[in-house]
């Protein structure tokens, strides 16, 4: 209740604005009341004048027929025995019968402005005019009169406001403050997402106040279940962001984010062991990929704007010199990754590299003797005259040597000691031909 009665409270406010406005509206009408009830209360008074005046015409008429001064003198002393009239003057011609005054009152307060004159008829021929009767009403008891009917209207008008100002107030305070202020009260310490509803004001379930509980409680619903969908998003996207990280901190392979701009953003463990680079916490500055160490950077540098201006993803096979001078081979693979950013992955494969060297040297040597076979010895004709054709001024010569007797050899002493000499002869001919 102490806050419903708060200087900032709904009640307070209503009361003080419903206040203001029965006083506005008072003022209002008690203006319109002085006004109006001044005009009717000098009717009025006109009026019993008039009426006081018919009571005594037919007696002013025999005074003035026989131009009685007693008799008109006593008229007009009954005339001013009525406490509005202030001066009674009744005259024939030009010869005044009676002039009679209220005593004790100075001559300012005649009145003049609001007099009465009324023509007397002769008794005998209506239409005679034999004098005339001038009634002065006084001002002071008029306006006494008016004063004290505009008092009782303005008290009347004053109550009446009164009891409609207070049964506005009780119906707001009941019907409309109460019912807020408790919502109010109870909305400020409910926790929507324990099940706490807004209850609805007893006899509100149909009106305004109602619905608006129930729009709370249905947004409160909705809240706790945006709640709940955001806590399980956002523990989802953990889960997510964590197998991401154990995924890109874990795996063998180098895994490496970079820009437009040819800059590392992130790497992990596995990349900069490849590099022979830091990690991605270490490193005290930026780090451009072309600048790795690469034996071909412009191949690097090709690949990344390949990628951006594809946006499909792109391979390179290409050579590295470590810090420790070793040299490997890594296939590098390039994808968008959104943002204007590339997502790569980088495989050692210097060991499949070796084995393909090393199979085609196989392909193109002979085993016994490690010099060229039928192929190599092809292969090594044909990039001779493909130079020789293309310079048009080197040239080269062919020397074909036989083994006499070769088949004999073998034959008669066996496979392994032809072997052995083929072997043997093939030294000395190296030995003396310059590469």
């Amino acid at each position: 209740m102490r806050q419903t009665f708060s200087r900032n409270g709904i009640l307070t406010r209503s009361i003080a604005f419903t206040v203001i406005a029965f006083i506005l509206v008072g003022i209002t009408t008690l203006t319109f009341t002085v006004r109006t009830t001044h005009s009717e209360a000098e009717r009025a008074s006109i009026t019993r004048l008039n009426q006081l005046l018919d009571t005594v015409e037919s007696t002013l008429r025999v005074a003035c027929f026989v131009k009685d001064n007693d008799l008109a003198t006593e008229v007009a002393r009954g005339l001013l025995s009525n406490p509005e009239v202030l001066r009674i003057s009744i005259a024939v011609g030009k010869n005044t019968l009676a002039d009679v005054r209220r005593e004790g009152k100075p001559p300012t307060d005649d009145g003049a402005s609001s007099r009465l004159e009324r023509d007397i008829a002769s008794p005998f021929n209506p239409r005679e005019i034999i004098g005339r009767v001038t009634l002065m009403p006084d001002p002071a008891i008029i306006a006494s009169q008016i004063g004290d009917y505009i008092f009782h209207q303005a008290l009347q008008l004053a109550w009446q406001l009164t009891l409609i100002s207070g049964a506005v107030v009780v119906t707001l305070l009941v019907f409309i403050v109460r019912p807020i202020s408790a919502m109010s009260r109870y909305l400020h310490d409910m926790d929507p997402t324990t099940g706490d509803r807004l209850p609805i004001p007893a006899g509100h379930r149909k009106t305004e106040i109602g619905r608006l509980a129930r729009d709370v409680n249905g947004l409160s619903e909705r809240l706790v279940k945006a709640l709940e969908k955001e806590h399980a998003l956002r523990l989802q996207r953990e889960i997510d962001e964590n197998k991401y990280h154990a995924i890109f901190d874990n795996a063998e392979s180098g895994i490496f984010i970079v820009d437009r701009q040819s800059m590392l953003t992130s790497w992990n463990d596995a990349f900069a062991r490849l590099l022979d680079i830091a990690r991605t916490s270490e490193y005290p500055g930026s780090l451009l990929l072309p600048d790795l160490g690469w034996e071909a950077p412009d191949e690097i540098r090709a690949l990344l704007a390949r990628v951006f201006e594809s946006g499909n993803s792109h391979t390179l096979d290409t050579l590295i010199r470590r810090r420790d001078d070793a040299r490997i081979w890594l296939s590098l693979v390039l994808s968008p990754a959104g943002d204007d950013l590339l997502q790569g992955v980088a495989y050692d494969i210097s060991e499949l590299k070796e084995a393909e060297a090393s199979a085609r040297r196989e392909a193109i040597t002979d085993q016994l003797t490690g010099l060229a076979n039928r192929a190599g010895l092809e292969a090594l004709l044909q990039t001779q005259i493909n130079q020789y054709l293309l310079s048009n001024s080197r040239s080269f010569t062919l020397l074909i040597i036989d083994l006499d007797k070769f088949r004999q050899i073998i034959e008669g002493i066996g496979i392994p000691a032809g072997d052995e000499i083929l072997r043997v002869t093939a030294v000395r001919l190296s030995s003396i031909v310059k590469h």
